[in-house]
């Protein structure tokens, strides 16, 4: 009977594989993470504030040890109106209580900041931060906005410490970033921002189902310049997520999320991008964040593919975790191992399911951040 089974589940793969490109990584998926399970760790606690609920995507500022959130606050809200998954309850959307959340990662104390000089409707989920030229106690913060108004991605200037942000531009390109994703700014006038679709798919769940399965790869990297104008610099994606770039801004890392897939790009003297590494990871990847002291990557997202894809918005408690990608030091890169990408922690109910985590190597501590749920604190670097 085993041997039945086993030959059923190869000749599904081989089907799926065949049907839809996605099959392939599902397999993959399955077969990397057989026998893992959720392993709770003493280590790690939820921080309980209400302003932390649904924050998908957060930038640690290492000087400070304080993690910028965007957060939807309203998961109510968030259920009714969110475009990127078809929920378009106009009436939820004219109420919105999205912001931008500061944690301190030593006390575990947040605050939402205050958004000067901006009134239209705030729906984040996207968010990058850059060190500001003209500041050295400020900083840039981008945000994704999927508003009543439009996509746009939002920036703005704040000084470590303030209890505001001050709003700087809104960018709107309905040609080429249709559905923005993610942000990382470069500086005041200039980001790397991630379109996660084809146009067709913006208005149509089929569609989008059909670039979800691998068999539209509509998905791009848009750079916005100092001149205002977008334009593509990288293509071919399936589901473009996750986007940042290293301490230096020398390199970009972005998650495509159905190929489970982080690409590692090397930015030319032009603002284009040159791809270097193609790296796969064990889960669909949310977001990215780079370690500024090691350059480790940490990759965070859903491994319990049924169970955490079976209901959009997803709510459902489900197997996620952190993904912790480094150089290979061993025998077999020899071989052309260049990269180990091992799950370094799991999250079930508390986080649901891990859409951010980064370490702080100063404070000792790490925390991951997800779609539903709150932001796990750990008192450990992972």
């Amino acid at each position: 009977m085993a041997i039945i089974v086993t030959a059923l589940v190869a000749l599904l793969a081989i089907v799926g594989g065949a049907l839809f490109p996605a099959g392939r990584t599902f397999y993959r998926l399955q077969q990397e993470n057989r026998g893992l399970q959720y392993t709770a760790d003493s280590s790690c606690k939820l921080v309980q504030d209400p302003l932390l609920r649904g924050c998908e995507n957060g930038a640690l500022h290492a000087a400070s040890g304080q993690v910028f959130f965007a957060c939807a606050v309203d998961l109510e809200t968030r259920s009714k109106w969110f475009p990127p998954a078809h929920l378009l309850d106009r009436e939820a959307a004219k109420e919105p209580k999205g912001a931008i959340v500061v944690l301190d990662l030593k006390t575990t104390k947040a605050r939402k900041l205050d958004l000067h000089n901006f009134t239209p409707s705030f729906h984040t989920f996207g968010i990058g931060i850059a060190p500001s030229r003209s500041d050295p106690k400020s900083i840039i913060i981008s945000a994704v906005n999927v508003g009543l108004d439009g996509n746009s991605i939002e920036t703005f200037t704040h000084k470590i410490g303030d209890k505001h942000a001050t709003h700087v531009n809104t960018f709107r390109d309905e040609k080429l970033l249709h559905s923005p994703n993610d942000v990382v700014p470069i500086d005041e006038d200039s980001f790397y921002a991630t379109n996660d679709r084809s146009k067709a798919a913006v208005g149509s769940l089929a569609w989008g189902i059909v670039g979800n399965l691998g068999w539209s790869k509509a998905a791009t990297v848009v750079y916005k310049g100092k001149d205002g104008k977008a334009r593509v610099v990288a293509d071919k994606f399936t589901l473009a997520n996750g986007i940042t770039t290293s301490a230096d801004q020398k390199h970009v890392y972005v998650v495509d999320t159905m190929a489970a897939i982080v690409n590692v790009y090397e930015r030319r003297h032009n603002n284009g991008l040159r791809l270097r590494d193609t790296i796969e990871v064990p889960v669909l990847g949310d977001n990215v964040a780079v370690d500024g002291s090691t350059g480790a990557i940490y990759v965070s997202g859903v491994i319990d593919i049924m169970g955490c894809l079976k209901d959009i918005p997803m709510k459902s408690p489900c197997l996620s975790g952190v993904v912790k990608v480094t150089n290979n030091t061993g025998s077999d890169q020899l071989y052309g191992k260049k990269f180990n990408a091992d799950v370094v922690h799991t999250e079930f109910d508390r986080v649901v399911p891990a859409g951010i985590a980064a370490v702080d190597h100063h404070l000792k501590k790490s925390f991951v951040a997800g779609w539903h749920g709150g932001v796990v604190v750990c008192d450990k670097v992972f």
